[in-house]
């Protein structure tokens, strides 16, 4: 790897012998990689695990995130800051199966709550809400943050007027294990020994919602600084599970100035050992159960030969009146698209929509073994399992009515 620069300027993408990308600005050459061995062991899996992770959770909060530590520039260095201080975090609770994070399941692509550091910097670490109620009916989220006057609140939290307070919350959806990511920005107006009140407390504090909150309404409650919003997917009984942190910041001298903050979390799902239960550790090895290669007589085969030899092609095609048929073809609940390979022994799930005879389909000729019909829905699931060494499967709509119709084929997955 070499740093340079060339006459064009700064660039990244590839030519045929090297690689060309840009780190902290500064341009990064590299021979380029073709082949990429990809053994999936167990080390592996567990980083691939916690990447996957903080990847999904810096997107979930970029908003916040991609410029939430102080000194810190916005977009790829941010990243890498969220990345750096929180895969110890991950690993370190993945190591004894915690429960502080939520772990991803094999590409199921959910971003699960944990405890996140989402910002840093030199401004006093701000006291963290108090989530109050979740009303699933009216979506309504509401937090408390402890406040008397402005000017005790400014001066614990290094603010002053024009300054921000960002109430940070995690809450759970429907979907099992999923979160959603929520902001309330408070804007400081005032900094009086003032005490606030009601009929007062709009003139001190301003409040934006963002994020998956809608419309924040302030008021004042029992000592406290109460924070209504509309939070989109929230779901019914979730206070205990709901996460709140806030952020302080404000501009220094020729300096964004931020606190730390972190959310607290207890009992997430999936743990570290339920989701790497579900990744694929080893099946590229062939005493695991991975692809066998066999050598020729005189050379060894090309890729494309290997493949051919070892695995099985699915097509999908039609005749007759189904110009508007759909097949899709799915295997371990992964899309497959027309002429894949798929191994021998798998079972294919088979989904048909706006056939005119839904049982019409047949997959080397046969009838395949139907589950489920959609009623109404035009649709029907079926399956069937991948046959011997070297078949090429077909399934395909028979001549209807003595149409020859055409053989164009079907997409079959993506």
């Amino acid at each position: 790897m070499a740093q340079g620069e060339n006459f064009f300027g700064i660039k990244s993408g590839s030519t045929k012998s090297l690689t060309f990308s840009v780190r902290a600005g500064k341009q990064i050459i590299k021979d380029r990689v073709y082949r990429i061995k990809n053994p999936r062991s167990a080390m592996q899996m567990r980083q691939r695990i916690l990447m996957t992770a903080g990847g999904l959770a810096y997107k979930a909060m970029k908003a916040i995130c991609d410029h939430s530590f102080e000194g810190v520039a916005t977009g790829q260095e941010s990243y890498s800051k969220f990345m750096s201080v929180n895969l110890p975090l991950l690993k370190t609770d993945a190591n004894i199966n915690g429960g502080r994070f939520g772990y991803p399941n094999y590409k199921a692509g959910v971003f699960s709550a944990g405890s996140y550091q989402i910002s840093d910097g030199s401004l006093p670490t701000a006291v963290r809400p108090t989530i109050v109620s979740v009303n699933a009916e009216n979506k309504n989220l509401k937090f408390h943050i402890p406040l008397t006057n402005m000017a005790a609140f400014c001066q614990d939290n290094g603010l002053r007027i024009g300054a921000y307070q960002t109430a940070c919350v995690l809450f759970p959806t429907a979907q099992a294990n999923a979160y959603n990511f929520g902001f309330v920005r408070l804007t400081m107006l005032d900094d009086s020994t003032e005490a606030v009140t009601r009929e007062n407390v709009v003139a001190k504090i301003g409040a934006k919602a963002g994020g998956d909150f809608r419309a924040a309404v302030v008021d004042y409650e029992d000592g406290n600084l109460a924070i209504t919003v509309i939070a989109m997917g929230a779901q019914a009984n979730s206070v205990s599970n709901t996460y709140a942190c806030a952020i302080n910041s404000r501009e220094g001298d020729g300096i964004q100035l931020r606190s730390k903050a972190s959310f607290s979390c207890v009992g997430m799902t999936p743990t570290s050992a339920q989701a790497f239960a579900t990744w694929p550790v080893g099946k590229d090895l062939v005493l695991n159960g991975g692809q066998v290669v066999s050598n020729g007589s005189s050379s060894q085969a090309s890729d494309s030969e290997q493949q051919a030899s070892t695995n099985f092609q699915v097509t999908t095609s039609r005749t007759g009146d189904y110009g508007s048929a759909v097949v899709s073809l799915e295997v371990d609940g992964s899309p497959v698209a027309s002429g894949s390979y798929i191994a021998a022994g798998k079972t294919v799930n088979v989904k048909v929509t706006n056939a005119e005879d839904l049982s019409d389909l047949r997959v080397n000729g046969s009838a395949i073994n139907y589950q489920s019909e959609s009623a109404g829905s035009s649709t029907v699931v079926g399956e069937f399992v991948m046959p011997s060494r070297n078949t090429v499967v077909t399934a395909e709509f028979p001549v209807a009515g003595g149409d020859e119709g055409g053989d164009d084929p079907f997409d079959g997955g993506n």
